[in-house]
């Protein structure tokens, strides 16, 4: 089956992951922003169960390494995450309408941590 091989070398350790679905789509992204900073995930769709798949992910630092190849995979490795489509739509509607959720509380202090990192390293606030 079509798929990717993804190498990475995050904060000095190494990994190879092989991932691809028969029936589905398998995605790599990486987002950087000035005050998200810069995170990267591995997932997919798959089909036509619409079942949300994560392999990989978290934040990155300078010096980390992705490599992407497209290739032919025999088999997946296994997902550390799934949630079928109507779960994660009805968490997020959960999750927008109830500012007492320990979830959404939890993102706006992770969301602080990356803004104070970056405001740290831009030497605008002191380190602590």
């Amino acid at each position: 089956m079509k798929g990717m091989i993804v190498k990475s070398n995050l904060g000095g350790k190494q990994d190879y992951l092989e991932v691809g679905l028969p029936d589905g789509l398998v995605d790599a992204m990486v987002n950087i922003t000035r005050y998200e900073g810069a995170y990267w995930t591995v997932g997919g769709l798959k089909m036509p169960e619409e079942i949300h798949l994560t392999w990989a992910g978290g934040n990155l630092t300078l010096g980390d390494e992705i490599e992407i190849e497209i290739a032919d995979v025999d088999k997946s490795a296994p997902c550390v995450h799934e949630e079928s489509h109507a779960s994660l739509k009805k968490r997020m509607m959960a999750v927008a309408e109830d500012e007492n959720d320990p979830i959404l509380w939890q993102r706006k202090l992770e969301h602080y941590y990356r803004l104070k990192a970056i405001l740290e390293d831009e030497n605008l606030i002191e380190n602590y």
